[in-house]
């Protein structure tokens, strides 16, 4: 039994057929059309975004520090005369001002080895306490080294924070008499900590400070008032650096 006539059926067919052939038509070209959208004519400008440039020092690296250092002693000394202890005999060495270079080699983006030196400056050794009246005990030029190993914290992108420890080497020249004569200073090394941090302006040039604190202690020899004299001094430097950081 048919519920419609042939007459009305027949436009009913005819038009599902039709909204089944659109419907495949469409999703046959539908991966050409994201194909299209995908596609970047040659030459054209990408509008993708550049990767980002990598700050962070490459293994097999050589960086240099240079800049100026400012040494600060923190002397604490005992003082013998004939033999015999001067309590409150002290002495105290002035802070210098002078350039400063690093070479630092780069193990790996993390791990470094780094050598310092400096232009040898000039500190002025003044009596203090029992010594004071005394005044200026003499001079003393030396050099200031160290050799250390380096951790670098990377991934703060242009900032870069680094810790080191190793060994300072104070290294005196020659020194010039004041109110002890003859003055005679030892060499000393030292144990040496550092901290720091490198801001890097390109992956090769940046800026950095950072502050170290050596720890050595050094004997002086001579004569105060026609008698042997000597000094067993702690003079812990803490040396400040800050300058120009260089990469290749």
């Amino acid at each position: 039994m048919k519920l419609l006539p042939d007459v009305l059926l027949d436009p009913m067919r005819r038009s599902l057929r039709a909204a089944l052939v659109s419907a495949t038509a469409c999703l046959a070209l539908a991966p050409q059309a994201a194909g299209a959208a995908d596609y970047i004519e040659p030459g054209a400008p990408s509008i993708l975004p550049a990767p980002a440039l990598s700050l962070a020092p490459e293994a097999g690296t050589f960086q240099f520090h240079l800049g100026a250092a400012g040494v600060f002693f923190h002397p604490e000394s005992d003082f013998t005369l004939l033999g015999f202890p001067l309590p409150g005999a002290d002495t105290d060495l002035s802070s210098n001002l002078t350039g400063s270079l690093e070479i630092e080699y780069f193990l790996s983006p993390n791990f470094s080895l780094a050598a310092t030196v400096g232009i040898p400056p000039e500190t002025d050794a003044d009596g203090t306490g029992l010594l004071a009246p005394a005044g200026r005990l003499g001079k003393i030029h030396y050099g200031l080294g160290a050799a250390m190993a380096k951790y670098r914290f990377n991934g703060l992108g242009a900032f870069q924070p680094f810790v080191g420890g190793g060994l300072a080497y104070f290294h005196v020249f020659d020194t010039t008499d004041g109110a002890v004569a003859n003055l005679d200073v030892d060499s000393a090394f030292g144990p040496v900590v550092q901290i720091g941090a490198d801001y890097m302006f390109t992956p090769n040039i940046g800026v950095f400070a950072s502050v170290s604190q050596a720890f050595m202690d050094t004997k002086g020899t001579g004569t105060f008032l026609l008698a042997p004299v000597v000094a067993k001094i702690d003079f812990d430097p803490t040396v400040v650096q800050a300058g120009l950081t260089v990469r290749f």
